[in-house]
């Protein structure tokens, strides 16, 4: 059969089923007989025929059913009562809202798994090195300590993986971050683990992670997997590091993840593989090959370029060739541009931006490293590189554009050529920064006049960029140079040529945000342009009032010629600031008093204007209640204040017994006053301030208990910890939100305490129970906060709550 025979067969069935749809309905609505349509019987039929004979078989099925359901309960009516039939909206369940307490404990779960698997890491790596300052210990024991953890640990997560898959997940990625860990350990500790081991350890455990990702199907471990088996290999270097096994080793990494990306649709890992794979070879690039190789060889440049190469291949190149494969089975009619209920266009089969987004980038960063990689190529080498690459780029993008299903790809592809374009002059001799601003600017300009007159809209994309890399090359290159020859100079005419091209790229916009954008930008970097040509020939504004003014009045003409309010009012605002500054300068230029004044004075009026609804509103009856709750508020700060001074002197003095001296337990009473206040009589927003407040002195009263132990810090750190999490666990019980957030508050604080303190000035014991006691009991808390959180009114085990 062919193509045509297929597509007319399709379009008569659909058109059938559609016919007995209404007919359906029509007699449903007039009372009638709904009888069963028949079935047009078809043995040769095409895949997507076959499939239309399925849903044709439910469309019959569906109707018979409504008319014996319609036979059974619909009584015989009168035939008057027939010509107006009355019928029931028929109630769908929509599906119920997820609570409020339900979502708050879903964060909880998250956050404090979390930072618990994280402190559990440090404190097991903390282990292993306290381990190696005990004498009892054998090498046996130190090399295995650490990969037995994470066994056990990647164990525990996947006997989850049904029950609780997110946190079997958490375990499962602490256990695989130890291992990583434990292998650095081992090599730079330990010293057990032989130069040539680290490299093959590290790239087992990576596939242990990526493969126990793909088996699962979730995430985590294959972002754990990539990242770290990206960062240990420079931390497991030897002292003679061959550079291009470590090319090797990444770009194999890097073709895992874009595989099982490509597999199982993760687009953020691909995206996250693209992040890390560029990052990683221009570390290589610009660190190695300067710093960590003293003779680079040549075969390590090559070695370098051919990563780039296959990092170019993986992000530039396979995922256009995977995009047009995908494509390439649609028709023209599938591609059709479809109109929702709202009347909005939707395209059916758009493009991830991801992919848009490494397609466009690759490229030129592939370019960029290579130019400095091979810094002695010659400037005829890198044009003819740059202009060939640039040309196959739109060339293959404008091709494409010939058939509806790969047109959208005009979009990156020409876009790379664009700006491969103005990329050519990199290697020109001298400075480049006025003949590259002049090309990039005709070019965007000319993208922008060719795109909308041949109804190229998306060549606009290429215009934003291409302006705004002209935008930082003139402010950065071109601005702040000193002018000698006042509008007869080579950087003015590259400004004004930069003007024009935003002007022009304005005009053949439609109305809209970019045209109002490209207008006010053409607007105010013409009065820098001008300004500065001015200062070169004369010392006084004067001349810039004068000029500036002209300009302002221009584009207010040509706002009422062009009808368009927003030029008049940009001329307006812009000229009032423009008056506004020069009011702050004398004639000579310096910034007076006086003048200083007046622009003071300008500012407090307008500001004034602008709030003075605000506080007419504000000025209400109730404001004498809110004057109540203030004053209380600076009693209550007042009150604080005292209770810590006397806190400090007295343990000051020393010799006093902790938590039942005076000081303490007038704080204590001070604390409790506090909170009857907050709970019983304070208002939104002072009773989250009398709160906020009296956590802050409760944090203070613990750490001056402690003091003068031995342990302080720790002991600090644990009393933290311990109150954090009494706070947590209760504003779970009594579903508070702010006790919640203070104890989700206070488990930060306390855990920035451990890495910027404790770290270094805790003994290693210590540290090990601090970190992964704490981390131990947020991973509790995160498993049994179900229990901990449960409603009355909620199921015992609601469906919202399944990881």
């Amino acid at each position: 059969m062919s193509n045509e025979n297929d597509t007319q067969q399709i379009i008569q069935r659909l058109e059938r089923a559609e016919q007995m749809i209404v007919q359906t309905l029509d007699a449903h609505e007039a009372g009638g007989t709904i009888s069963e349509p028949t079935l047009a019987h078809d043995d040769h039929q095409t895949p997507v025929l076959a499939r239309i004979g399925t849903l044709e078989q439910q469309v019959v099925k569906r109707i018979a059913r409504i008319g014996q359901e319609v036979a059974e309960v619909s009584p015989i009516q009168p035939e008057s009562a027939a010509a107006a039939p009355v019928t029931e909206p028929i109630a769908t369940a929509e599906p119920a809202e997820t609570p409020q307490w339900v979502k708050n404990l879903t964060d909880i779960e998250w956050l404090t798994s979390r930072l618990g698997i994280g402190l559990l890491v440090i404190g097991v790596i903390t282990l292993l090195f306290w381990l190696n300052d005990q004498p009892w210990v054998t090498n046996g024991m130190r090399l295995g300590a650490g990969y037995g953890i994470g066994a056990i640990l990647l164990g525990m997560g996947l006997s989850f993986r049904n029950s609780r898959p997110s946190f079997g997940q958490v375990l499962s990625g602490g256990g695989i971050a130890i291992w990583y860990l434990s292998t650095y350990v081992g090599f730079e500790v330990f010293e057990l683990i032989p130069d040539l081991a680290t490299l093959p350890i590290t790239f087992v455990i990576t596939a242990v992670a990526y493969g126990l990702a793909a088996w699962q199907k979730r995430q985590p471990l294959a972002y754990i997997g990539l990242l770290l088996g990206l960062i240990m290999p420079p931390f497991l270097a030897p002292d003679d590091p061959s550079l291009p096994i470590f090319i090797g080793y990444v770009c194999i990494l890097l073709a895992g993840a874009v595989t099982i990306a490509a597999l199982l649709k993760w687009r953020w890992l691909n995206f996250a593989a693209f992040s890390i794979g560029w990052l990683y070879m221009a570390i290589f690039t610009f660190v190695a090959v300067d710093n960590w190789i003293d003779d680079i060889l040549v075969g390590d440049q090559w070695a370098m370029q051919l990563g780039i190469v296959v990092t170019l291949a993986l992000f530039g190149i396979f995922p256009l060739v995977r995009q047009l494969r995908l494509r390439s089975g649609l028709t023209a009619a599938d591609l059709a541009i479809q109109t929702d209920a709202d009347g909005k266009e939707t395209n059916p089969y758009p493009v991830d931006w991801i992919d848009f987004f490494t397609i466009v980038t690759s490229p030129l960063l592939g370019v960029l490293l290579m130019l400095a990689l091979w810094p002695d190529m010659g400037t005829a080498a890198w044009m003819i590189i740059t202009v060939l690459t640039a040309a196959i780029y739109m060339v293959v993008g404008l091709a494409l554009g010939r058939d509806a299903r790969f047109e959208i790809f005009q979009v990156p592809l020409f876009l790379v050529g664009a700006i491969l374009l103005p990329m050519s002059l990199l290697k020109v001799e001298g400075d480049i920064t006025v003949p590259l601003l002049i090309t990039l600017s005709v070019e965007a300009a000319g993208l922008a006049l060719f795109g909308i007159r041949r109804n190229l809209r998306w060549l606009l994309i290429a215009t934003h960029l291409l302006f705004v890399w002209s935008f930082f090359l003139w402010l950065a290159g071109i601005l702040p140079e000193t002018i000698d020859r006042p509008f007869a100079n080579l950087n003015f005419l590259a400004s004004v040529i930069f003007v024009i091209g935003l002007g022009v790229t304005a005009w053949v916009q439609p109305q809209g945000l970019s045209k109002s954008i490209y207008q006010a930008f053409a607007h105010l970097i013409a009065l820098p342009v001008t300004g500065f040509e001015l200062d070169a020939q004369f010392d006084g504004k004067t001349y810039w009032l004068i000029l500036h003014t002209l300009i302002h009045a221009g584009v207010f003409a040509l706002g009422y010629l062009r009808d368009n309010k927003w030029l008049r009012y940009q001329a307006i605002v812009f000229a009032g600031l423009a008056m506004l500054v020069q009011a702050g300068f004398d004639v000579e230029g310096d910034l007076t008093w006086p003048n200083m004044m007046v622009l003071l004075s300008a500012g407090i009026i307008l500001a004034v204007n602008v709030i003075k609804k605000q506080l007419n509103d504000r000025l209400e009856d109730g404001d004498k209640d809110q004057l109540l709750q203030v004053l209380g508020l600076l009693l209550a700060a007042a009150g604080g204040f005292v209770m810590v001074v006397r806190l400090g002197a007295t343990f000051e003095a020393g010799d006093v017994t902790p938590f039942v001296n005076t000081a303490s337990l007038v704080s204590v009473l001070m604390m409790v006053a506090l909170l009857l206040v907050d709970l019983r009589f304070a208002e939104k927003p002072y009773d989250s301030l009398i709160g906020v407040g009296t956590h802050i002195l409760a944090l203070i009263w613990l750490a001056f208990q402690v003091q003068d132990f031995e342990y302080s810090l720790g002991l600090i750190s644990a009393l933290w910890a311990v109150y954090a999490i009494a706070l947590l666990i209760a504003g779970m019980v009594f579903d508070r939100s702010l006790m919640r957030q203070l104890g989700i508050g206070t488990i930060l604080l306390t855990i920035a305490k451990l890495i910027l303190v404790d770290l270094e000035n805790v003994s290693t014991g210590v540290r090990v129970i601090l970190f992964s006691g704490f981390g131990g009991v947020l991973l509790a808390i995160s498993y049994f906060a179900r229990n901990i959180w449960r409603k009355p009114e909620e199921p015992s085990e609601p469906a919202v709550l399944a990881d």
